[in-house]
């Protein structure tokens, strides 16, 4: 990472102190933070496509005045490279086998066309 990328990662890091004294710290996201380092790498060394999965535990915290927070999992896979709608879908894809491996209930699938009308939903399943 860059070093904007590092200062704003350390400015969204959530910090603390638990009940035993040991210091415990939270991270925010990922996925612009990994989003911005695979590109540029990929700007420099590799005209190929590349594929990268993340996943882990993070902390959402929102900076209002009574400051929420809330941790979540994620898990993501980014292409660097290649924009055709078949690795849309391969990427698709293959979170939904994800999500069905963990074998979850009650799970929808919602795609969304973000330059559509109101974010229109193109399929639910």
């Amino acid at each position: 990472m860059g070093g904007d990328e590092t200062d704003i990662v350390q400015k969204e890091m959530y910090s603390f102190d638990d009940h035993g004294g040991d210091s415990i710290t939270l991270r925010p996201g990922r996925n612009r933070f990994c989003v911005s380092s695979l590109y540029r790498k990929w700007l420099t060394q590799s005209p190929a496509a590349s594929a990268h999965v993340l996943y882990g535990a993070n902390v959402s915290i929102r900076k209002t005045a009574s400051w929420s927070s809330r941790q979540h999992h994620q898990f993501g896979c980014e292409i660097i490279g290649d924009s055709s709608p078949e690795v849309d879908a391969e990427i698709i894809e293959l979170g939904w086998k994800y999500i069905n491996d963990l074998g979850l209930k009650g799970v929808t699938l919602r795609l969304k066309n973000p330059w559509g009308p109101h974010g229109q939903i193109w399929l639910s399943k």
